[in-house]
């Protein structure tokens, strides 16, 4: 997250709209009070490995069950008569 407040930072985007908490726009909360973990620990559990315990857990729970949206989905072959080839 650091990455895109340097770029918006960098391309002159307002210091209220980089400060601006993320939130879905769909309720009061923000993405992180919604999510149980900060940004931060999310960041720092992907450049080194290891966070606090609690933020850790969370974040593994999540990848664990969001598994299925990074899997390439199943392909389906069959065979099928082609009737546009006359046989014999």
């Amino acid at each position: 997250m650091n990455e895109v407040l340097e770029i918006g930072r960098y391309l002159g985007v307002p210091e209220k709209i980089l400060s601006k908490p993320p939130s879905d726009g769909l309720g009061e909360k923000t993405d992180e009070e919604k999510m149980g973990i900060k940004y931060s620990e999310i960041e720092e559990m992907i450049e080194t490995g290891n966070t606090n315990k609690k933020a850790r857990e969370e974040i593994l729970k999540r990848f664990e069950s969001s598994k299925h949206k990074r899997e390439k989905a199943p392909i389906y072959t069959f065979e099928r008569k082609n009737y546009l080839i006359q046989e014999g």
